[in-house]
């Protein structure tokens, strides 16, 4: 292990690929592709995770190294010199993938790959129970106002014998209305005016 921590350490650019893909699941691109992101890492990969800026600072002495690759070839070489070093690190190197005439380097931290999965499956876990909270509420709100209708509808059926008469609530001394349909309707101020005495109890 010591061994293969000297070899990326005395390897700029190896030792820059190891503090970049700490918080990243996977790069892919070409080798100068990888030179110039690795020189100034894009924001929308690293965003504002506090080792953005460590990995600016740690790495940019290597960057400006005498050492440091020059061009792609130099880059590729460098790398192809450390793949098992890294590896013993948690970092995978693949420098022989072609695509469209062109060579492509794929680099992948498969801790990390599991931890975004695993977190990826989790917001979705969660994602779900908030669904299904939501679906049991909005099929309760359905299930109380389709029992609210129906106990509605069979006061209603109760009510209509009494269609055209008066009821008065002995409680509060209110006085409502019976119409055809059963429907109750506040009357004000009847109770000096009704005889009582017709009005079923």
């Amino acid at each position: 292990k010591a061994q293969h921590d000297e070899a990326i350490e005395a390897n700029p650019i190896a030792y820059a690929i190891m503090l970049y893909m700490q918080n990243k699941g996977e790069w892919r691109g070409t080798s100068s592709e990888l030179l110039r992101e690795l020189e100034n890492p894009s924001r929308d990969i690293i965003g504002s995770d506090p080792n953005h800026e460590k990995y600016r600072m740690e790495v940019s002495n290597h960057i400006y190294s005498p050492y440091w690759p020059k061009g792609a070839r130099g880059a590729s070489a460098a790398l192809r010199k450390v793949v098992p070093d890294l590896k013993s690190v948690g970092i995978e190197v693949n420098l022989d993938i072609r695509e469209n005439n062109r060579r492509i380097i794929h680099i992948s931290n498969p801790a990390m790959l599991r931890k975004i999965e695993e977190e990826r499956l989790k917001e979705e876990e969660e994602r779900l129970k908030r669904e299904a909270e939501e679906e049991a509420r909005r099929i309760n709100i359905e299930k109380w106002e389709k029992e609210r209708k129906e106990q509605e509808r069979l006061e209603r059926e109760q009510l209509k014998p009494y269609a055209g008469l008066y009821i008065y609530f002995i409680d509060d001394g209110s006085v409502y209305f019976v119409t055809e349909d059963g429907e109750l309707r506040y009357q004000e101020d009847l109770s000096d005016e009704i005889d009582l005495s017709q009005v079923p109890f």
